[in-house]
């Protein structure tokens, strides 16, 4: 499956509030260490999902569990993070991605407000050769 959305500014919060659990996600996702930022995507639709992972309200000390699906940006792993109240529909809601990587994706991709971002649902098919499959 893929989405795309635009570039927007979130609110600022996903990396100190995520600070916490980063290790845990780390270690459940399998991509280490991780910006301690999300990339925000507005979709033109809603995009609900079943989580590859979660972080539940009690690992994470908050009233709200974390879901994460594995994505790409190109040749980039990515997760979707979204805390579960956007999931049904409060704050961001679902027609909007949060996304995690190991790199700055701005920087990475040269991305600004308004850019158009192309995400592919799903983990990177890695060959023996560290060749996309």
């Amino acid at each position: 499956m893929r989405l795309i959305g635009t570039v927007s500014r979130g609110m600022g919060l996903a990396g100190c509030n995520l600070e916490p659990v980063r290790g845990l996600i780390e270690d459940r996702s399998g991509l280490r260490p991780l910006i301690p930022n999300t990339l925000n995507l507005k979709l033109s639709e809603a995009y609900h999902f079943t989580p590859d992972f979660t972080v539940t309200k009690a690992e994470y000390g908050n009233v709200e569990d974390l879901l994460f699906q594995h994505c790409r940006v190109g040749p980039v792993p990515c997760l979707i993070m979204r805390p579960s109240s956007h999931e049904d529909g409060s704050w961001h809601g679902p027609a909007h991605l949060e996304l995690m990587s190991t790199v700055w994706l701005r920087n990475e991709c040269a991305l600004t407000d308004g850019s158009l971002v192309t995400v592919d649902i799903g983990r990177a098919i890695v060959s023996p050769q560290g060749d996309d499959a």
